[in-house]
């Protein structure tokens, strides 16, 4: 065996491909053509190894003999067959005609298999049945023969010989799938008497329908066999999940069969149905349409939904799919259109929205009728109005809530919200919430005193909302709260004590916002002069409002710098008095002292000249001059021993200070 595999091209009629049981081997389908239309003899065969086909460009394998198969695994042991294309397994790869390369398989006559089990094997234990086949992507169309179903195992797998085996762990992950199923044969399941258990779709696209008697996904039924059971026809755990899927399944319109479920016999015997399901990945909602036509149809009542939902196996026709999580939904009846879209979370200020930029924000998707999506520039903002009050409101800073409609060519309408937040992910940035999710919150403000803020109502009140990258929203119980900077408001709060104080905000994907919380009440503010003249009295004001600015303070030898403060930092910083004042603030004086030197001295005793040659008052009052001189050297003495920043003894200084200048007034008009 070559270790690196086998790949293998051109076209024969005469030869086929078989790998011996036991065998483990990688095979590469490379424009193949193999038909077998005589001889005892399958066109290729993987019954009992572990076999990993890889498609590359069209690939055809077409049976025409009776009872043989286009590709054959037989048995229910532990082997696998996986088939992909060459791109399987790379990031955002999806299958389309034009990029991936396929496999058309097809049994062209009655009881050929186009991939499962044979008819010829049934009967023996070990070759009955079909299991383990793993679909991850490539076009596959599978066509059988009458009474075979087109992928899954042969009919009467579970009742020839006692052999009790039937169709089991079929998985679909990717590519394009199409099953048809021949006469009393699903699509992809089982043949006429042959139960199904475990048909399990996760990803792709998949088309299957049914031959009489049988529905599109299920087991088979038959037409008038006397002694058929209910056990038969008995179909379990078919579970349609994933974040994009499409899964097409419609029934034999002829005998009412389901596009899900089982199939019965024309006197009414019909298996029970288990586990019939479609369960959305996490981040996804699911849509279900069923009807009894192609065109008869409607949304199941829960669509859309993102929990687990049973599919109604009565139903000819049956469609689920899945698509990201939307905020808000809208299915049209008459159009069958689905459109969905999320809410907006931004900060508020800057540049506002432009059209494409709401589209991505609110990541709009659809389906039309048929399933497929929409793209992008086919989703159309319907009022300008809204988009011009939106960005109005963000340029100015506004907070709020302002819906948005988006509508398809058909008028397929959805409104979602932008909310505009205080602080958060500015969405209209080209890094704005696009795949690093969106987070906002706003400031709040509350009067102090009462209980400590509970974190739930904190958060509420702050209007918290968020994003993850893929839209789906973060609950309240998500954000993480800086827990250091809640415990301060709540003493502040408590102790009844004003002041604004910051609160984070962290999102489960590390993104963070900052508010902050206002707490409101009377605040008392009081000053200091350092030394100086005699403070103003204490000021007593509401929260937020600003301070009165008193007349500056004096002191001798010194220059009056402004108020300042001590901030959180530590730092003293000046007051500016346009500011709002939101807690109980102490004023400082700051002071800068006036060098001494000679011509200060100078300056002061021409000053004291001057005084001295200031006219006398017009009162006059003579005073002895024993007096005079008592008052004189009282005078030095107080101004030797006043000490700074004794205010009482400073003005007391001033006072004899002018009397005595009056004096000495008195006894220059005297001697002249």
């Amino acid at each position: 065996m070559n270790p690196k595999g086998y790949r293998i091209t051109g076209t024969t009629t005469s030869n086929n491909i078989k790998v011996e049981s036991g065998v483990t081997t990688d095979i590469t389908l490379d424009n193949v053509s193999v038909t077998s239309n005589s001889g005892n003899k399958n066109c290729m065969d993987v019954s009992h190894a572990n076999v990993t086909i890889t498609l590359v460009g069209e690939n055809l394998l077409s049976c025409g003999i009776t009872s043989y198969g286009a590709l054959v695994k037989d048995g229910m042991d532990d082997s696998e067959l996986i088939i992909q294309c060459e791109h399987t397994g790379e990031k955002g790869h999806r299958c389309t005609e034009e990029s991936c390369g396929s496999l058309d398989a097809k049994g062209t006559v009655t009881h050929a298999t186009a991939i499962g089990n044979i008819v010829k094997n049934r009967a023996i234990a070990k070759e009955s049945g079909f299991s383990n086949l793993i679909i991850k992507g490539g076009i596959i169309k599978a066509k059988a023969g009458e009474h075979n179903c087109a992928i899954g195992a042969a009919c009467g797998s579970y009742t020839d010989n006692n052999t009790q085996k039937y169709a089991e762990n079929i998985r679909i992950s990717g590519g394009v799938v199409t099953a048809e199923g021949g006469d009393y044969c699903a699509g992809i399941g089982g043949g006429d008497s042959t139960p199904v258990d475990g048909i399990y779709i996760t990803g792709g696209t998949v088309y299957a329908s049914g031959g009489n008697n049988s529905p599109g996904i299920g087991s088979g039924g038959d037409a008038d066999w006397a002694d058929a059971k209910p056990i038969y026809y008995a179909v379990s755990n078919v579970v349609i999940s994933g974040g994009d899927t499409l899964v097409r399944a419609v029934g034999h319109k002829a005998t009412n069969m389901p596009g899900i479920g089982c199939g019965k016999t024309n006197k009414g015997v019909v298996g029970e149905a288990k586990n019939i399901a479609a369960v959305p990945d996490a981040g996804f909602q699911g849509y279900i349409q069923d009807g009894t036509s192609e065109t008869e149809y409607n949304f199941t009542d829960e669509s859309p939904f993102q929990k687990k939902q049973d599919i109604k196996v009565d139903k000819y026709f049956t469609v689920v799919y899945f698509g990201p999580f939307r905020d808000e939904n809208k299915i049209n009846s008459d159009t069958k259109e689905q459109l969905g879209a999320n809410h907006i979370i931004s900060k508020t200020g800057g540049e506002g929205f432009t059209g494409e930029q709401l589209r991505e924000l609110t990541k709009t998707n659809g389906k039309d009728k048929d399933g497929n999506p929409f793209n992008l520039d086919d989703f159309i903002l319907t009022n300008q109005d809204q988009i011009n009050a939106i960005n109005e409101a963000k340029k100015n800073g506004k907070i709020g809530d302002y819906p948005l409609t988006i509508a398809t060519e058909n008028n397929t309408q959805v409104t979602i919200t932008v909310s505009l937040r205080g602080n958060g992910t500015d969405a209209a940035t080209p890094d704005g919430g696009t795949e690093s999710g969106m987070v906002g919150a706003n400031d709040v403000e509350k009067e102090t005193g009462g209980k400590a803020f509970e974190e739930e109502e904190i958060k509420e009140l702050c209007g918290i909302k968020g994003k993850d990258k893929d839209g789906n929203n973060f609950k309240l119980e998500d954000f993480k709260i800086d827990e250091e900077q809640l415990k301060a408001i709540n003493e502040a709060k408590t102790s009844k004590n004003t002041g604004k104080f910051p609160l984070t905000y962290e999102t489960p994907g590390g993104g963070k916002v900052t508010v902050e919380v206002l707490l409101t009440g009377t605040v008392e503010i009081s000053f200091d002069t350092n030394g100086g003249s005699r403070p103003p009295e204490m000021q007593s004001t509401d929260s937020g409002k600003k301070v009165v600015r008193p007349e500056d303070p004096v002191r001798e030898g010194y220059v009056f710098e402004g108020w300042y403060y001590t901030d959180k930092d530590g730092n003293e910083t000046e007051w500016n008095f346009e500011d709002p004042v939101y807690e109980n603030i102490t004023l400082k004086a700051k002071w800068k002292e006036v060098p001494r030197t000679e011509d200060t001295e100078q300056t002061m005793s021409t000053t004291e000249t001057k005084t001295e040659s200031v006219k006398p008052s017009t009162t006059e009052k003579t005073i002895p001059d024993w007096e005079y001189s008592k008052r004189m050297k009282s005078e030095q003495t107080v101004t030797r021993t006043a000490k700074t920043g004794d205010e009482t003894k400073v003005l007391y200084l001033f006072m004899i200070f002018g009397v005595s200048l009056t004096g000495a007034g008195l006894i220059y008009k005297k001697m002249k």
